[in-house]
C-alpha cells in the first residue's frame, strides 16, 4: 500500500487466506479466512484492498478498508466475478458472467456504487467484453466481440457514456498513449494489418 502496509496470502488455492500486515506494529490482520482461490488482489489509491473470495464454486468481490477495519461487498451475484483493474480515481473494474454466458464489465467506486460499463449502448448487452486498459481520467477501454469482429469502445465514468473507437471490422487493442490516445490495429488479412490511434478531443 502507499503507507507501507503489506497484503499477502497464505495457503494453497482454493483455500488461501488473505492478510493485511502493518510493519510498524508487527500485527497481521486476517481479512478473509480460507476463501480465496486466486491471488487477484488489487489495492487502489486510497489503500482499499479489492479481492475475490469463493462462494459455491464461483467468486464474489469484496474490499477491505483498514481505516474501518472491515470488509464490504462489491459484487455478490450468483454468477462468477473476476477483478480486472483498479483505476486512477480509486474505482475497481471487474467482469461478471452474463445471462447469456458472455462476459460483462462492471465499475465500482466507493460513494458512487456499482455501474455496468457500456450499459448505455443496448447493442453491447449480449456481446462478450474484454477489459483493455484505462486512461489517466479513469476512462475504461474495452473490446466487444460482434460476430467475427472485435470492436473497441471507451467508457467515461464521469458521464456514463460509451464512445465507439472503431467498429465494423476486426481490431486488436495495442495500448494507450500519454495523451490518452487509444492505439489499435485493424486486421485486413492474415498479412495486412493497419495501425491507427483514436483521440478523444475532450480528454
Amino acid at each position: 500500500t502507499t503507507d507501507s502496509r503489506v497484503v499477502y496470502t497464505t495457503g494453497a488455492s482454493p483455500n488461501m487466506t488473505l492478510f493485511y500486515y502493518n510493519p510498524l506494529s508487527g500485527y497481521a490482520r486476517e481479512i478473509d479466512n480460507g476463501g480465496l482461490s486466486s491471488t487477484d488482489v488489487k489495492v487502489n489509491t486510497a489503500n482499499l484492498v479489492f479481492y475475490e473470495t469463493g462462494v459455491g464454486g464461483q467468486s464474489d468481490i469484496y474490499y477491505y478498508d483498514a481505516t474501518e477495519d472491515d470488509r464490504f461487498a462489491v459484487g455478490t451475484d450468483a454468477r462468477d466475478e473476476q477483478i480486472l483493474a483498479v483505476l486512477p480515481n480509486g474505482a475497481c473494474v471487474f467482469s461478471r458472467v452474463g445471462a447469456g454466458g458472455e462476459a460483462d464489465l462492471f465499475y465500482f467506486k466507493v460513494g458512487t456504487g456499482l455501474v455496468e460499463i457500456g450499459f448505455d449502448m443496448t447493442a453491447l448487452a449480449t456481446r462478450n467484453k474484454v477489459y483493455n486498459g484505462n486512461g489517466s481520467n479513469s476512462e475504461v477501454v474495452f473490446t466487444a466481440t460482434n460476430g467475427s469482429n472485435r470492436e473497441i469502445y471507451a467508457w467515461d465514468p464521469a458521464t456514463g457514456q460509451t464512445a465507439t473507437v472503431v467498429s465494423g471490422s476486426d481490431n486488436v487493442y495495442d495500448g494507450i498513449g500519454d495523451g490518452n490516445e487509444v492505439v489499435y490495429h485493424t486486421i485486413v488479412s492474415g498479412t495486412d494489418h493497419d495501425v491507427f490511434y483514436y483521440e478523444d478531443r475532450k480528454s
